[in-house]
């Protein structure tokens, strides 16, 4: 893009050369998930900024490369500085130069807009009323695990995900990249209390559903429990599985019937089994 197609606006935003420049500094400590930032989600690309922008993430700071911004999406990068002056955060864009944003940005073909964006909190009264239930997961610490099971969640219209604190941090690159888009379609939860969670669950007329190495075989679950109700689905640590106070909470157990001589699945693998048994598909 030349000098000459810059939009007038660009023009007028503040322009950062230097390594040393304090707000390029905070930009790098977020991308690190410290300092100024270290709550919010970066994000490249226009297409990945709007679409979490649309599901409620809040824009903290944007920045502009204008030598990589494509010219037929000016129009697009104007609509998204226009949604960010509406919002009060007009005065948090910054242009970068080549250098300081090949060197911000993580992907091989860097697009020109690097975003900051906070998700959007929930409280457990977003649990109310579901339709279908939750998956919950505890103590997985594998983004690629936890983001895979956030695509499950999505895959199966499950009304949301949760995880607990010792989990992986939900909005991480990693946990990103594994979604393939599903973080941004369903509400994730990550709560330092999960017995509180599974008690306002209960109340809410929700079953209760944990896997452990030892429980009531899977396909014999309806058995035991009413999947006429939403389920909430609580998966484990793939070492440790369950805490005992979780499983205490729970109204069963359930485990994968195994022929072979695997001692267990992958933590995703399992939770993809059992929401296909507990979560049917409404056909046609």
């Amino acid at each position: 893009m030349s000098t000459s197609e810059y939009p007038t606006w660009a023009e007028e935003l503040p322009f950062i050369s230097s390594k040393q420049n304090r707000v390029f500094k905070d930009a790098v400590a977020a991308s690190k998930r410290r300092g100024r930032w270290s709550d919010a989600l970066m994000l490249e690309g226009i297409r990945l900024i709007e679409t979490a922008v649309e599901a409620g993430f809040i824009p903290q700071a944007l920045f502009l490369c204008l030598d990589l911004l494509a010219t037929k999406e000016v129009k697009r990068w104007e609509a998204f500085r226009n949604l960010m002056e509406r919002q009060g955060r007009g005065e948090c864009i910054w242009t970068l130069s080549d250098h300081l944003f090949n060197h911000l940005a993580k992907t091989e073909r860097p697009q020109g807009l690097i975003a900051f964006v906070e998700p959007p909190q929930f409280e457990l009264e977003n649990l109310k009323n579901p339709t279908r239930g939750y998956l919950i997961a505890a103590g997985v610490q594998d983004p690629g695990n936890l983001g895979t099971l956030i695509r499950i969640a999505d895959a199966f219209g499950l009304d949301g995900f949760v995880c607990d604190d010792s989990s992986a941090w939900p909005w991480s690159q990693k946990v990103v990249r594994s979604t393939m888009g599903s973080l941004f379609h369903i509400p994730v939860m990550r709560v330092s209390d999960l017995g509180a969670v599974l008690d306002f669950l209960r109340k809410e007329g929700t079953v209760i559903v944990a896997t452990a190495m030892t429980g009531k075989p899977l396909p014999e679950i309806g058995n035991y429990v009413s999947l006429e109700r939403p389920v909430a689905l609580l998966m484990g640590n793939e070492g440790s599985g369950l805490p005992t106070d979780i499983l205490a909470e729970t109204d069963v157990t359930t485990t994968i019937p195994m022929d072979g001589r695997a001692e267990s699945l992958n933590v995703a693998v399992a939770a993809g089994i059992c929401c296909y048994e507990l979560f049917p598909q409404q056909l046609g």
